[in-house]
């Protein structure tokens, strides 16, 4: 007796809390349900389990379009889809199931049932908005979609017009009208002489009649037999529908790299006169050669008995003057890759969105959850590794500024229109193209700006004080100074300048009058903005490099410090100095790279070290520990070290991950998510979520700035 085939997709509860969701990547529970897909693993093939709404959210329904031999078969009925119909995608990652409307409506109708219209409904499948009307119909009828919700679907998502027959006819084309036996050319060839088929129609003139086809020779017609039926033995076989899944889409062509890019930033050398010998210059030798060299670089040279001594000798070079570690005074808001007016329109837009920003709500774990990535929302923001980024908290629009690790601001506006840069617009300006544009370089205002305000690291960024709203960005770097962007004045003002000092963590309060400024041998000064001068120096909190400072955004009289000597301390500012002792103090086995407060004032501290865990500490109760999450956090060397984030509702914990995902957990410490995306092709190690709107900021070491929304 034969077996009974195997269903396309399997619908039930899990017998045991062992299997794994293939899509997310998450345990499936016991008795929780999952839907099960026949895929290739590990050399053979086996049912692979995912959870419905992943599972139902990468299933999309498509129109066969192109040209193609092969556009799939739905094994079920035995259907082998022709150019133009309409078939069903389901995937378990790159392993493809193609199915009929009817076939998929029997099988995911249970699915759809248990979950509900609230969780998934049929009209959420992806590619239905792109079906025109005829298809459109097709879907409604096979899923069972109500009249009412089908019109009101149709009045939001307008169908596109039916291709003619001709073009998008599953028989159509260039070849469906060839003879038989005959070998199908790309375009038809009209004969010379020949009317057109709408021209004969509107003169009436006779079309001349096409040669009869030459006949086919005996060897030629058991040639096509013979092809005919390996044909039908490997389609008897499956296997075309088995190379199709075994073998990868072709990826697709990335999009053009929005921001700053090396063609961009590229400058012409001079390379100076070439080099040539004393034989391609025509000129004869004298004879000379080195008979004896010395010490100190000098040698004998034999015509004459003349000594000479190399002019290039390093060892009576005289030095060169000390290098400045920072520039001194005002710096001018010029972009390395923008323009003059470019330049203009951003400080524009940052005076006119300071202030339209409305925080009445902030993102909650079940927004954040949702956000998704596109590929159109990537962009290089900075030449170097990210440091830091953090979005304008004031402005209604998203931008976000970035710092990296060689001292380069990034900022971006992410919604901005693309504008091309017009080369007779640059020659206009009274300097012409910046240095480092070539000529030929005209490139597109995207609205990304590359500012350089720092020589070295940039260790603390934040938007605070100016006329209000956060209107101004306060930088520190390594390189002793803090500088702060002021939009009203277009310029970058000086701050604090210290030629010894080596910051290597910043915080201010919302108002910008007071900066904490941590360094590398533990110290701690603070900074009257305003002033411009430190009002207390070299306070040591700890004995190793302090790696952040952050200030209690509703107490701002307390600080809360990581260092490398694997201490978490909060402060209080009011009781600072020699001798001075901490509120509360907690400690990690290993190096504690970040601590910093919840957003919601509970004085919750949440924290990122080295001994591979997040912790989550309670300032209120001297710092005793109250979640602890098992995190890997070993990056190594050329990845930035992570830092886990609060959300904006101060109920998720956010963290890069070295499976290039963001690993998002709730304030208990349960995992919720792992978002990924396949346009993330690096590790984000920094993460920024917005204040009031579902958006976050993800930061990479090539300087690129990912934004789910």
């Amino acid at each position: 007796m034969a077996e009974e085939p195997k269903p396309a997709l399997v619908f039930d509860k899990a017998k045991s809390g062992r299997s794994t969701c293939r899509a997310t990547g998450e345990k499936i529970e016991k008795d929780e349900f999952r839907v099960g897909m026949e895929a290739w693993i590990s050399g053979r093939m086996s049912t692979t389990w995912q959870k419905p709404v992943p599972f139902l959210e990468a299933c999309h329904v498509e129109e066969c379009a192109g040209r193609s031999s092969n556009y799939g078969t739905d094994k079920a009925k035995n259907h082998k889809f022709k150019r133009g119909q309409v078939r069903f995608i389901c995937s378990s990652l790159d392993k493809k199931l193609y199915l009929t409307l009817e076939s998929a409506a029997s099988l995911l109708k249970p699915i759809l049932e248990e979950l509900g219209a609230r969780k998934f409904g049929a009209l959420s499948f992806k590619g239905l908005e792109e079906l025109h009307e005829g298809h459109r119909k097709e879907f409604f009828e096979a899923f069972g979609v109500e009249d009412k919700a089908a019109v009101k679907f149709n009045k939001q998502h307008p169908p596109p017009e039916a291709p003619s027959d001709e073009e998008e006819g599953p028989d159509s084309g260039d070849d469906a009208d060839h003879e038989p036996g005959q070998p199908a050319s790309k375009k038809q060839k009209r004969q010379p002489g020949a009317i057109g088929k709408e021209n004969h129609k509107a003169s009436g003139a006779k079309a001349t009649p096409a040669s009869p086809p030459p006949q086919l020779t005996e060897y030629e017609q058991q040639r096509q037999e013979q092809i005919a039926r390996n044909r039908e033995r490997l389609m008897a076989l499956g296997l075309p529908d088995l190379v199709q899944s075994a073998v990868p889409d072709r990826p697709k062509q990335p999009a053009r790299t929005k921001g700053i890019s090396a063609k961009k930033r590229r400058e012409k050398e001079d390379p100076g006169p070439r080099r040539a010998s004393l034989r391609q210059r025509g000129v004869a030798a004298d004879g000379s050669r080195v008979d004896e060299e010395l010490r100190g670089g000098k040698v004998t040279i034999i015509n004459g008995e003349v000594l000479r001594e190399p002019a290039g000798n390093s060892r009576h070079r005289e030095p060169s003057p000390p290098k400045e570690r920072h520039a001194k005074g005002l710096l001018a808001f010029e972009s390395a890759n923008g323009t003059k007016r470019s330049d203009a329109a951003f400080l524009e837009l940052l005076r006119k969105e300071t202030g339209t920003g409305k925080s009445d709500s902030t993102p909650t774990l079940a927004q954040i959850q949702k956000l998704k990535l596109k590929e159109t929302d990537i962009a290089k923001v900075c030449k170097n590794g990210i440091t830091h980024l953090a979005f304008h908290p004031g402005s209604a629009a998203l931008i976000v500024a970035t710092a990296d690790k060689s001292g380069n601001l990034g900022l971006w506006s992410i919604d901005h229109q693309p504008q091309a840069l017009k080369r007779e617009e640059l020659d206009k300006e009274e300097e012409g193209p910046k240095a480092g544009q070539e000529e030929e370089e005209e490139g597109e205002d995207d609205g990304v700006l590359e500012l350089n305000p720092h020589g070295s690291y940039i260790c603390g960024l934040r938007w605070a004080g100016g006329t209000g709203a956060a209107a101004c960005l306060f930088t520190c770097s390594y390189d002793g100074s803090v500088r702060m962007l002021d939009p009203a004045a277009g310029s970058f003002q000086l701050v604090l300048s210290d030629e010894e000092a080596e910051f290597s963590a910043f915080d201010c309060t919302a108002d910008g009058a007071t900066a904490f400024l941590g360094d590398k041998d533990g110290n701690i000064e603070v900074l009257d903005v305003r002033a411009g001068k430190t009002v207390q120096e070299g306070v040591n909190l700890h004995p190793k490099k302090i790696n952040t400072v952050h200030v209690e955004p509703n107490e701002e009289q307390l600080l809360v410090t990581a260092s490398a000597d694997n201490s978490v301390a909060i402060w209080d500012v009011r009781k600072l100095g020699k001798g001075g002792k901490p509120v509360s103090s907690a400690t990690h086995s290993l190096t504690c790279q970040s601590a910093y407060f919840a957003p919601d004032g509970s004085q919750r501290v949440l924290t990122t070290s080295r001994d591979d865990t997040l912790r989550v500490w309670d300032g209120k109760k001297d710092l005793a520990q109250a979640v602890s999450i098992k995190h890997y956090n070993n990056t190594g060397r050329w990845v930035s070290p992570f830092r886990s984030v609060w959300g904006p509702a101060a109920d998720t914990i956010l963290c890069g991950s070295m499976k290039r995902n963001i690993d998002m957990y709730g304030s208990d410490g349960a995992q919720a998510a792992a978002m990924n995306s396949e346009h993330m092709t690096a590790i984000a190690s920094r993460n920024a979520v917005h204040p009031f709107l579902p958006a976050l900021a993800a930061g990479t070491a090539s300087g690129r700035v990912h934004i789910y929304r």
